[in-house]
């Protein structure tokens, strides 16, 4: 076997095998496991306070959006109105009972905005 396949020498591996010795020492029992021989505490603490912990939870959950343009309200109701009238035809074509459940929460998330924009005109003209 003298080919080689890009780098690969069969000539080279273990050459060979060592059984440990048979007397081996064992580890050394203290009566603390911290090797700088003092107390064991809980760091966490000190390391992650609690505010800085749960700050860096919540980004961690938190929504990635690839264009956040999408929450600006204009764009968001031209989506929502969008997706609404595809799942109004997916319904129409093949009726499932999640897509029912969904499309009923979209109009009904569409009401509630009608509702909320009638109330904030209401508002301002009063």
């Amino acid at each position: 076997m003298t080919d080689s396949i890009d780098r690969f020498r069969p000539n080279l591996g273990i050459e060979s095998v060592q059984q440990p010795p048979q007397a081996l020492s064992p580890l050394p029992l203290e009566a603390q496991p911290d090797p700088t021989g003092g107390p064991v505490r809980d760091r966490l603490d000190e390391l992650y306070p609690q505010d800085e912990l749960e700050r860096r939870l919540q980004a961690f959950v938190a929504p990635r959006l690839a264009d956040p343009s999408i929450l600006t309200p204009a764009r968001f109701e031209s989506l929502l109105k969008g997706a609404l009238d595809a799942l109004r035809g997916q319904v129409e074509r093949d009726a499932h009972p999640e897509h029912e459940a969904l499309l009923e929460l979209l109009e009904r998330e569409m009401r509630l905005r009608r509702q909320l924009a009638s109330m904030r005109t209401a508002l301002i003209s009063a």
